[in-house]
C-alpha cells in the first residue's frame, strides 16, 4: 500500500498549498517530510486516533509542526476557510463510499482545487481478469466486510473513482499497479477551460 501512496511523489514535488484527505495512519505523511519539502498541508480526517497516528508519523521523521493543520471533522461538514490547494490527496479513502457520497467528496474537492490542481490517488482496484481478479475479488469482499463490520465504512463494494473524477473535470495522466494489480495509483489533474 505504501508503494501506492508514494507513487507519484516525486511528481508533485513543486505543491505548495496540499490538502490531504483521510490520511489514516500517517504513512504518506511521513513521505511528505522530504517529498514535499516547501509544501503547506492540511490534514483531514475524521477520526481522533489516526490523526494521533498521523500526527506522531510526521513528528518521528522531523516534519516542521508549523507545516501542518491537523482537522478532525467529517470531510463534508467540514467549512474550508477558502484556502486554494494545488495538490490533493485522498489515499485509500475514497474507496469507502458508496458512489453518490463519492461524487459529493468529489465534487467538494474540485471547489478547493487551484486551476491546474494535480490529485494523487491510491485506491484498491479490481485487475482486468484472470485468477488474479479472482484473488483480488475474495480479498475485497473479505475486507469490505470487515471494513463495514469494524470501522462503519459505508461501501458495499468497490466503486472505481476514475468515472466521478473525469465527470468534475480531470483527466488520468499516470497510473502504475501494485499487488498483482489490487493496488491502483494515480495522477490525475484539473482540466483547465479555455
Amino acid at each position: 500500500m505504501q508503494r501506492g501512496r508514494v507513487a507519484f511523489a516525486d511528481r508533485v514535488r513543486e505543491a505548495r498549498r496540499v490538502l490531504i484527505v483521510g490520511e489514516g495512519t500517517g504513512r504518506f505523511i511521513a513521505a511528505c517530510a522530504t517529498a514535499l519539502p516547501h509544501a503547506q498541508i492540511t490534514v483531514i480526517d475524521e477520526s481522533t486516533k489516526m490523526l494521533r497516528r498521523a500526527r506522531y508519523a510526521w513528528k518521528s521523521v522531523g516534519g516542521d509542526p508549523a507545516r501542518v493543520e491537523w482537522i478532525c471533522a467529517d470531510f463534508l461538514d467540514w467549512k474550508p476557510t477558502g484556502t486554494v490547494f494545488d495538490l490533493i490527496v485522498t489515499h485509500f479513502f475514497l474507496d469507502c463510499f458508496p458512489p453518490e457520497k463519492m461524487r459529493q467528496i468529489i465534487k467538494k474537492i474540485t471547489l478547493l482545487e487551484s486551476p491546474d490542481a494535480r490529485w494523487l490517488l491510491a485506491e484498491f482496484c479490481l485487475p482486468s481478469g484472470g485468477i488474479e481478479r479472482w484473488r483480488a475479488q475474495l480479498r475485497l469482499g473479505t475486507a469490505y466486510r470487515l471494513f463495514r463490520w469494524l470501522a462503519d465504512v459505508e461501501a458495499q463494494e468497490l466503486t472505481p473513482p476514475g468515472p466521478l473524477l473525469r465527470e468534475s473535470g480531470h483527466q488520468l495522466l499516470e497510473r502504475t499497479h501494485f499487488d498483482r494489480g489490487m493496488i491502483q495509483s494515480d495522477l490525475w489533474q484539473r482540466v483547465i477551460s479555455q
